[in-house]
This record gives C-alpha cells, structure tokens and sequence, in this order.
C-alpha cells in the first residue's frame, strides 16, 4: 500500500507554530514506506489537554494481504517544561482482502412516473476470466413493461446471444449470451446489459436478478473464493467466528 495524501490538522490553541517536518516516503527501504510528521508549538501560544488528531492519511491498497501501520519514534512534550509526556502506542491494522465477484443491477433504485422510460444496467464488478453469462430479471407486470434488451460493452462485436428473451406475461427477462473462441475472455467491471422499462402503473417492485450463471473460459462457473470458517461474512476467519459458532453450537436449524 501506499500514501496518496494526507491533510495536517493543527489543535486550534497553537495560534504559532512550526511543521519541522511532514513527508511521505512511499519507498522508504525495499519493503516499507513511511510518513514523518513533526510539529512544535510556539509561543505564544498554549498547550492543550484532551484529545486531537493530527494528520488523516489516505492510502492506495496495491495488493492483497495484511499490513500493520507501525506507529514508531513517537515523542508527546509538555508545552510548559519541556519534559518528555509519557504516553502509550496502538498501532493500526489494514487488511485488504480479495474483491468478491457481483452480479448487481445498476442503479439498484430507480424512479420513473406514469408512461415514462428508464433504463437499469445488470453489471459484473471484480471478475477474472468471464467468458459466458446466464441470467434471468423478474418485475411486476402490472407496473413495468420491460421494452428492450441492449448488448453492454462486453459483447463488442465479438459474441454469440444465445437468447435474449422478454416475457411480460409473467414478468421475466432471460438473457443467455457468450463470447466466441477467438475473443479473450473478460477482466474487471463492466455492463453486460441495459434493460429499458416502461412504467405502466403506480407502485415500487423490486427487479429480481435470479438464477444467474457466470463462466470462463472452461466452462466452469465463477464464483467468491471459499473463506472456510468465515461464519459472519467478513472475508476473514479469526476469533469472531469462533465466538459465533460457540453461541450455535448444540442448537438445531430453526430452532430459538
């Protein structure tokens, strides 16, 4: 990870004073990076008691992994005899897990009045190796009219739709579609549809993204990566879980 700002607050009592240092060294040494900030009060102004904070950092996560944000070479000094404040040090603590892949319609909530149109993109975030796709939309029939399909920016000219289906009848779109043998399969965010509605009544209904299929190249289907143990969903498996599975453990499914 690396610092790609940071905004120095100064306590509102030190009317004077003097930044002695505030750097960021991205490549510190072959491994670290490191950020230096010094700053002494002058006269006249006073010291303070309580709490402040003195810099925000923001960070670019380059990877994945764990990192502890080491808070060394620390020095607090009293403003009126000079002496050195005793004081304790936390360090923080990043963990930047794997971007699980998501299936989503895109806004999620969408607004339109009475014989007006709107359209709605179902979209893949954080994807490797997309190759073909299968999913189906419900509405209800008596609020949309779904009018149209439109390829996204996945397909280029480079696919195969196998079935783009509207039925409302029962209030389902389906659509099936795949690159073909000699496109490279697809990486990262990105539109596989937009669906134009028309809004035929007054009401909220949800769109139901259902029965959604994502594969590669091979034919297998994409999905998260398995965190075995991660018992809350937190992409992390550690003594939270422990605490869950404690608290569970002897009942039966259903059960209080």
């Amino acid at each position: 990870m690396n610092v790609t700002s940071h905004e120095i607050e100064i306590p509102t009592e030190w009317s004077s004073y003097l930044i002695a240092s505030s750097s960021v060294e991205n490549d510190y040494n072959a491994t670290h990076g490191r950020f230096v900030l010094a700053i002494v009060m002058l006269p006249p102004s006073s010291g303070f008691n309580g709490s402040h904070k003195f810099a925000d950092l923001s960070f670019e996560c380059l990877g994945i992994g764990e990192c502890i944000l080491d808070l060394t070479d620390t020095m607090l000094f009293d403003s009126t005899t000079g002496e050195e404040i005793s004081h304790e040090v936390i360090d923080g603590y990043v963990v930047q897990n794997e971007p699980a892949t998501t299936l989503h319609i895109d806004p999620a909530n969408a607004y339109g009045l009475i014989d007006q149109e709107f359209t709605v993109n179902v979209s893949v975030s954080n994807v490797v190796d997309l190759f073909a796709f299968d999913f189906k939309v419900g509405y209800n029939t008596s609020l949309l009219n779904c009018m149209q399909i439109a390829l996204g920016e996945f397909f280029s000219d480079c696919y195969i739709p196998i079935k783009t289906e509207i039925n409302d009848t029962i209030g389902r779109v389906w659509v099936v579609g795949s690159l073909t043998s000699a496109s490279p399969s697809a990486d990262g965010n990105m539109t596989l549809v937009a669906l134009r509605f028309r809004c035929t009544g007054l009401g909220v209904c949800a769109l139901d993204l259902y029965d959604t299929l994502l594969l590669d190249r091979s034919a297998q289907p994409i999905s998260p990566p398995p965190y075995i143990g991660d018992v809350n969903g937190d992409l992390r498996v550690d003594f939270r879980d422990v605490v869950l599975v404690a608290v569970i453990y002897g009942t039966e499914l259903g059960g209080p």
